[in-house]
Order: structure tokens, then sequence, then C-alpha cells
């Protein structure tokens, strides 16, 4: 069997739960629309499909503003949902196990497609697992 030094994880779902600032990422977008007081159940749903379809499917929003409020979403979700992820239990632990094998773990969020440092998004909340 073959081992890898370098594990590539995906961020949102895997490590963490993206939830909360998914959430509030959509309530940011609607509201520059004035609305407000969104049922959390609807927000939930808008989790997972692509953003150009949860705007219209969900919000009734024409192509123009399903545009405007994705760019809304991402301006939030890019500046402070992204650190309002919560890391999943046991993950800490098993992103240490994998350093002191002598691995080097990488989380990417997908729909940013960038490779983040693990530690840089959670500093001191969690031991840093490339620390050498």
């Amino acid at each position: 069997m073959k081992v890898y030094g370098t594990i590539l994880f995906d961020l949102d779902g895997t490590l963490t739960d993206p939830k909360q600032g998914m959430i509030k990422s959509f309530q940011y977008a609607l509201s520059s629309f004035e609305i407000e007081n969104t049922d959390l159940s609807v927000l939930e749903k808008c989790i997972g499909p692509p953003l150009q379809d949860s705007f219209p499917e969900y919000f009734g929003f024409s192509r123009k503003d399903t545009e405007m409020a994705i760019k809304k979403y991402r301006e939030y979700f890019s500046e402070r949902g992204l650190f309002e992820n919560e890391v999943y239990g046991g993950i800490p632990e098993l992103l240490e196990a994998l350093r002191e094998d002598g691995r080097t773990p990488i989380a990417s969020p997908a729909e940013m497609n960038v490779m983040v440092n693990f530690q840089k998004i959670w500093g001191d909340n969690v031991r840093n697992p490339f620390a050498r």
C-alpha cells in the first residue's frame, strides 16, 4: 500500500461544520434585499445546492438579483463566514496524529478554490498540525 506524505481534505463538511457561517452569509445577502427574519429551516435547505439555484428557488430572485445576492453572500463568507465554522470532534487529534506520522494535512474549501492552512483559520483553538 502506498503511503502519501500530503493529505488533502475538503474543509467544509469534512473537517468542519460550515452551517453557522453559511447561514449568516445567506442572512447577510438577503438583508441587502431587505429580507429579514428568514425561517432557519429554509436557510438550511440552501446549504449544499449551488447558490445560483438557491436564491431563485427559495426567494424568487431574478437572474440579476441572484448575481448580486451571490456577490453579497461571498463577501460575508470570505471575510467572516469562513471563520465561523466549527471543528468536528476528533479532527484536531486526527491532524496531530497525521503530523506525528510525518504527513502534511492540508484543508481546501472547495467553493473558494484556494488551499488554506488549517491553523491560520482557527489559530490557538486547535493544536497546530503543521508544526515541526
